[in-house]
């Protein structure tokens, strides 16, 4: 009863323009474009579905992590299943989420990437692994100034703590990717040799260092 007092009071509207009653209209929703990237760090392969300097993505992924409108878990996940399904069948994978530090996630409220995890489990019936913790609190990496500074702050920040499936393919899974050193820290976080190949990590967005990144969002 008081969820649907307050949606009244407080409304979804459209994050492209403003019409009232849902986060994304179909007319909006048509404004999406995917941008699929792939980039090679190391022996890992990082997979991007669109970009983020897309303002309609950005506004989108702006609320869903600072406005706690978790709600929005449901449409980011949609838009990253086009690219996965290109990649692989849903059977043959397991999802691992990037961890949050427990303080972070106390202060969000949630962890983005692990919703994201559990919505495409949810609705495209992949396996679900919360193999990684994050053991160390860390500074947002974007801003620091290269990528010495940026592996010194992250350098062991994840502890496996639970075992992989044997035989899947590994996805990691986060929102946005924009130096790479969080997903490499924890594909060197977790004992893999026994799964059907090197994980691949699965970002909603790239997004490439600069100056003017304010407010780095992953």
């Amino acid at each position: 009863m008081l969820k649907e007092i307050l949606k009244h009071i407080f409304p979804d509207f459209c994050h492209g323009c403003s019409r009232i009653g849902t986060v994304l209209c179909p007319t909006c929703n048509l404004k999406l474009r995917h941008h699929f990237s792939v980039r090679e760090l190391g022996e890992l392969t990082v997979y991007s579905a669109m970009n983020y300097e897309d303002e309609l993505l950005k506004a989108l992924i702006y609320s869903y992590k600072f406005h706690r409108q978790k709600s929005l878990s449901g449409l980011l996940a949609s838009l990253l299943h086009p690219m996965i399904e290109q990649l692989l069948a849903p059977e043959e994978c397991v999802l691992v989420p990037v961890p949050l530090h427990p303080s972070r996630k106390r202060e969000r409220g949630f962890n983005q990437s692990e919703l994201l995890a559990l919505e495409l489990c949810r609705r495209f019936d992949f396996e679900y692994c919360p193999a990684l913790v994050r053991a160390k609190q860390t500074r947002s990496l974007a801003k620091l100034e290269n990528r010495a500074a940026r592996e010194d702050e992250i350098y062991r920040a994840f502890r496996q703590v639970k075992a992989l499936p044997k035989n899947k393919h590994v996805l990691l899974i986060d929102d946005i990717v924009t130096s790479g050193s969080t997903l490499q820290a924890c594909l060197e976080a977790l004992s893999w040799r026994h799964t059907r190949s090197p994980p691949l990590a699965i970002t909603l967005a790239h997004r490439e260092i600069t100056k003017k990144n304010s407010t780095p969002l992953y």
